[in-house]
């Protein structure tokens, strides 16, 4: 079994993130459970989990302030083709925080990317990496 890595984020308003994620961004809801309380979303085989404030805080002992739901957390997701993923997002009227650009991250390989935003804050930045010789 190869190891994965999913995410797994605390929102006020779990339906309303669903929502957004399926209409903006083209994620699929994998599993909804706990009265709706926690999904767990899907966008070409990457796994997205969302929890409800409520049931976070209730299941650990952990609390949060008003305002630190979203706040410095981003979540990455290469893709092979950022150009038609941007499309989509920008045509679906996805909150879009950063427009797509170039950045050079060596100095054999660009990265493409652009950001959006969740209704609560959290980051999503999808890119692609670029061959400077290409």
């Amino acid at each position: 079994m190869q190891v994965q890595l999913i995410p797994l984020i605390v929102v006020n308003d779990v339906s309303a993130n669903v929502g957004y994620l399926e209409k903006h961004l083209g994620f699929s809801a994998h599993r909804i459970a706990d009265g709706g309380e926690f999904a767990v979303m899907v966008y070409r085989g990457v796994f997205l989990m969302l929890e409800s404030r409520r049931l976070y805080t209730s299941s650990r002992e952990v609390a949060f302030g008003d305002n630190q739901v979203g706040l410095g957390m981003e979540i990455l997701i290469r893709v092979p083709d950022i150009d038609d993923v941007y499309s989509k997002a920008r045509d679906n009227g996805a909150k879009i925080i950063r427009t797509i650009h170039s950045i050079a991250e060596t100095a054999e390989f660009n990265i493409r990317r652009f950001s959006t935003s969740l209704p609560e804050g959290y980051m999503l930045t999808f890119f692609e990496y670029i061959h400077s010789g290409w």
